[in-house]
């Protein structure tokens, strides 16, 4: 679940739990933001975040975000491999928090999937858009041929 979304201007970030882990997303700071503030705010909230949701800081992955141009979002940022296993809507699914900038389940599109699932018994489904084919395997849930 997300359970943050740059709610409040001074703290530029994305906070999503994926079951016992934490991914953290730090939004650059506009050039109009003291960047030792956005720093400090940064580490507060990293203080904080294991508190509050009561997480190991060992469980918390950060990635900081900027402006991407071509294929930069896409490129692999590390080589570790892990992957972390997710329930939704009765489907399991993996995903890597640590390797590429982002997890291959976006959150904000978990309506749509569940959509997808509800509607597709016995229709045929061809995901045009697959990143993870996490919308595949949901229609597939809800019976696509």
């Amino acid at each position: 679940y997300r359970v943050y979304d740059a709610d409040m201007p001074e703290y530029s970030m994305a906070i999503d739990l994926y079951h016992d882990w934490v991914h953290v997303q730090e939004y650059a700071a506009p050039k109009s933001i003291d960047p030792e503030k956005a720093s400090a705010r940064m580490f507060d909230a990293l203080a904080a975040i294991p508190q509050a949701l009561n997480i190991d800081k060992s469980r918390v992955v950060v990635k900081r975000r900027e402006r991407q141009s071509g294929t930069k979002q896409y490129e692999r940022q590390s080589a570790q491999g892990k992957f972390t296993e997710v329930s939704e809507g009765g489907v399991k699914l993996l995903v890597n928090l640590t390797d590429y900038l982002d997890t291959g389940l976006f959150l904000d599109h978990r309506p749509m999937r569940m959509r997808i699932q509800k509607e597709a018994a016995g229709k045929r489904f061809l995901n045009l858009y697959c990143y993870t084919a996490t919308a595949s395997v949901h229609a597939a849930k809800g019976g696509a041929r």
